[in-house]
């Protein structure tokens, strides 16, 4: 198993968007919420280029409502809830950490998360998989 740390919010958003770019495939993120605005349209330009992008979010309320994800991001809301923060990249490498997707937390918070990749990340796949079929679309 490779582990990487990431310490925020010392360059954070940088970081993590330097993750996603190395999708070839898709992006698959579960997130209590998302609302960073340019986190959101970095995921859009990563989907209008090809990569499948995925959103699970928690099934608070008011989560997601007044956020326009676009047309090319996929967004659903969980049935049962959801504290997890993890973005999984490509089905083989993944971020897990403290990290809310707000423009708060990328850039003023202390946050710490790990890349990981090797032997458990199937098993996040398969978690999302299942979770991504039990939930329900934003809109």
């Amino acid at each position: 198993m490779d582990i990487r740390l990431l310490s925020g919010p010392t360059n954070a958003r940088e970081r993590l968007q330097k993750f996603l770019d190395g999708s070839e495939k898709s992006t698959a993120i579960y997130a209590p919420s998302f609302s960073d605005k340019e986190l959101i349209t970095h995921l859009t330009q990563l989907c209008y280029r090809g990569r499948v992008t995925r959103i699970l979010l928690a099934n608070y309320e008011e989560t997601g409502e007044g956020i326009d994800y676009g047309d090319c991001v996929q967004v659903r809301k969980m049935k049962k809830p959801l504290h997890a923060k993890v973005i999984i990249r490509d089905s083989r490498d993944a971020f897990v950490g403290s990290f809310n997707y707000t423009k708060n937390s990328l850039e003023n918070n202390r946050e710490i998360g790990l890349f990981i990749s090797g032997e458990d990340i199937p098993l996040l796949v398969k978690t999302f998989e299942l979770d991504w079929k039990n939930a329900v679309a934003l809109h």
